[in-house]
């Protein structure tokens, strides 16, 4: 089995789309396609959750939230 991609994270360290997609060795383009869905739980610091945004902003995304979307635990 292969490791895991997120190991060594905090549960409260985050991590930007960037960082994300290089962890799981997918394209940016893809996890901002999930945050955009709703299917990636991500945030922004600063801003109220759920709150609607425009333009590139720097989302954060947890370990948990990152591992339930591309692992589905």
């Amino acid at each position: 089995m292969a490791s895991d991609p997120l190991a060594g994270l905090g549960p409260d360290e985050t991590l930007t789309i960037k960082e994300a997609a290089q962890r799981l060795g997918v394209s940016e383009r893809l996890v901002r396609k999930a945050i955009k869905d709703g299917d990636l739980e991500a945030y922004i610091p600063g801003q109220p959750k759920g709150g609607k945004h425009s333009g590139r902003l720097k989302y954060r995304i947890l370990p948990a939230d990152l591992r339930a979307w591309f692992f589905g635990q």
